[in-house]
């Protein structure tokens, strides 16, 4: 029988995976800040409607609504941190490292929010973590980057791999006080503000130019998929963390590298080579023992 946790974390990494693979046309385009604010003003819409329709749930406290914005605040800087390693060094080395979050998550969850794990979920974890580390790493590249200079990109990815992991180890409360779908509009209504309040400290206008314009005309369909993918992929690994599963919860949404592959492959043409095919299989392997036991 296919668990809860699993469920939402499939939905909400499937969602993550899209949101950032598309969010890479932006990137390119726009620079990492206002791609944020381009793809999040999409998620907060979608959110927004969303949470009028279901409301927010008797649980909801004051002091939760403080810890959740918090947790959203912080949430901004990994974010910001990951899309600056990628700008500085290569996909096959930042990509992984930053990956390391899920690791960290949970332990965290194990060692202190009360998370347990049986054996065979353990073992579904590990493999899961192989799985997108195979498919992540290139090796070459690792051969060739000045691992401990900032044009690597490594330190930005450590930093992000640092912060996501605590940030998202500590979803659970907010997610359970305040339901999956507020908390998420939430996390990402702070990101996008964030994300505004960037440009105008960097002095730096949203479109800048007729040609942007034109290019921004362009970027809309991955503007949607990026905005639907995150507002749905926030919304659902909330529902999923709300269920007490930290460490499987977060092992899958590491997964989310998996499908911005897959995307990439189709979308942008990009060939994915032996060891990719090698790690998406032991992902999927991982993820279908984690659901059903």
């Amino acid at each position: 029988m296919l668990s809860l946790a699993a469920f939402f974390a499939i939905i909400g990494t499937i969602g993550w995976g899209l949101s950032n693979a598309s969010a890479k046309r932006m990137v390119e385009r726009f620079g990492p800040v206002r791609a944020i604010v381009f793809r999040n003003f999409i998620a907060v819409s979608i959110l927004a409607v969303a949470s009028l329709a279901v409301g927010i749930p008797d649980t909801f406290t004051v002091r939760m609504l403080a810890f959740g914005i918090a947790l959203s605040f912080i949430g901004y800087f990994p974010f910001i941190f990951f899309l600056k390693g990628l700008e500085k060094g290569k996909v096959g080395v930042v990509y992984p490292i930053s990956a390391g979050w899920v690791i960290l998550a949970a332990l965290i969850g194990i060692l202190f929010l009360g998370d347990t794990l049986t054996m065979l979920k353990a073992a579904s974890l590990a493999l899961i973590i192989i799985g997108v580390l195979v498919s992540a790493v290139h090796f070459t590249e690792l051969k060739k980057s000045d691992l401990f200079s900032m044009k690597s990109g490594v330190p930005y990815a450590l930093v992000s791999a640092i912060l996501w992991g605590v940030v998202f180890a500590f979803f659970i409360y907010p997610a359970e006080a305040l339901g999956g779908v507020f908390f998420a509009l939430m996390v990402e209504g702070v990101v996008f503000i964030t994300a505004f309040l960037h440009l105008i400290v960097k002095r730096e206008r949203l479109i800048q130019g007729v040609e942007e314009k034109r290019l921004l005309k362009k970027s809309i369909p991955f503007v949607f998929v990026s905005g639907i993918g995150a507002g749905f992929g926030t919304m659902f690994i909330n529902f999923g963390y709300a269920t007490g599963e930290i460490a499987i919860v977060s092992a899958i949404a590491g997964a989310q590298i998996v499908v911005a592959g897959v995307f990439a492959h189709f979308i942008y043409g990009e060939r994915l080579s032996k060891q990719q095919y090698i790690g998406i299989l032991l992902v999927l392997i991982g993820i279908v023992c984690a659901a059903i036991i």
